[in-house]
């Protein structure tokens, strides 16, 4: 039994990012039922424009192992396609990068939108957020349309017995820090 499905895909869609971040099968055929663009890019020139800065290489390379880690262990509800690979997104991805990264990451985007910025108030928020991103409480990561994005990653957990009764207080958040 073949199984026929259709998927209509929206202006600035990413189509087969897969292929760039792993080895990749297509399954599938691309239509366009109005003038549409594709642009392909070249994965071995794509490596040595990278390779060209440090950072941007080791970013990019982790950013690889990230992908590919997410594409090889996808929910089993949910499987990858040319059109989309679950949790893969650049914010998905950013917060599992090492420390130092989206540390940097996050000072070039807060960086760049303070150059372009010219009110005040916008100016302090973004000199707090600046701090946030430096002492490690969050990252910052720039949108294509060139807004930032502040992402915070949260935990909690809560261990009770069988009947209920809290067992174990690991710390607490007062403050704005941690209480051992």
């Amino acid at each position: 039994v073949i199984v026929t499905t259709s998927t209509q895909v929206s202006a600035g869609s990413w189509l087969c990012e897969a292929a760039l971040w792993v080895k990749w099968t297509h399954v599938g055929t691309l239509t366009f039922s109005t003038y549409g663009e594709v642009v392909a890019i070249n994965v071995q020139r794509f490596i040595q424009v990278a390779m060209q800065n440090r950072f941007i290489w080791r970013v990019t390379r982790i950013f690889a192992s990230e992908f590919h880690e997410r594409v090889t262990h996808c929910p089993l509800d949910t499987w990858p396609t040319d059109l989309q690979v679950p949790f893969t997104e650049f914010e998905d991805i950013v917060p599992s990068l090492p420390n130092d990264v989206t540390t940097k990451l996050g000072v070039l985007a807060v960086s760049s939108q303070l150059a372009e910025t010219f009110n005040p108030a916008m100016v302090k928020t973004l000199q707090s957020i600046m701090g946030d991103v430096q002492d490690g409480k969050c990252t910052v990561i720039r949108r294509f349309g060139g807004q930032i994005q502040r992402i915070v990653s949260i935990a909690q957990a809560k261990v009770t017995g069988p009947r209920g009764l809290f067992l174990v207080q690991l710390a607490s958040f007062k403050e704005d820090a941690l209480q051992v």
